[in-house]
Parts: structure tokens; sequence; C-alpha cells
């Protein structure tokens, strides 16, 4: 069982930065990623939030377009860090992106490091 980092405040400039960061060494680059942080789901994840998502991703693989929210209250109340989260829903739009074989090249290049 993986186990998930506790609670730490995160800012937006940080999280940002570590989007950016991700793209990179995911070899994301391309892809246009908006990150939304506030406790107020958007409109695009109203119907998906049952009131105790710590955050949400939405990605379009054709246009190489994604959405993330992240709530850091929620992410305070679950005990989760948001940053974590982030991370979290970064890998659900890269398992999406490229074919199996460069998805493990990707996997290879960061554990040998």
């Amino acid at each position: 069982m993986i186990q998930e980092p506790k609670y730490r405040p995160r800012q937006y400039k940080q999280l940002l930065s570590k989007l950016k960061e991700a793209q990179n060494t995911l070899q994301m680059r391309d892809w246009q990623i908006d990150l939304e942080v506030g406790d107020t789901p958007p409109k695009r994840f109203i119907d998906k939030d049952n009131g105790d998502s710590v955050c949400r991703a939405w990605y379009d693989t054709t246009n190489l377009k994604a959405h993330i929210w992240i709530s850091p209250a929620r992410c305070k109340k679950e005990n989760t860090d948001p940053l974590f989260n982030l991370y979290h829903e970064i890998g659900h739009i890269w398992s999406e992106t490229h074919n199996e074989e460069t998805r493990c090249n990707i996997v290879a290049s960061l554990l040998i490091m």
C-alpha cells in the first residue's frame, strides 16, 4: 500500500511550478494544463463532486488540454498533501497520453536517475 504524505500547506505558485516540472519530466510539454486551486469546484467538476473530493482532473487527449482543480480546505480536512494530489491527477492524464512503450521508457529513465 502506498503511504500518502500528510497535509502541508502549499501555495498556488509552488503547485504551478511543480506542475510545469512534472509536464517536462513526463514528456507532456505540448499539453496545456490549467491549474485551479480553490475550495469551490469549478463548473466543469460540479456534477462529479459529491462534496468530499479533494481534487479532480478533466483532460482531452486529442487537443492536449487538461484542467486540474485542487481544494486546499478539503486536503487539510482529509489530511492529504495538495502536491501529492496534483501529481496523482497528472498521473491520470499521463496514463492516457503515450503508448505503453514510451510510458515504460519514461518510468525507466526516472528510476535510473
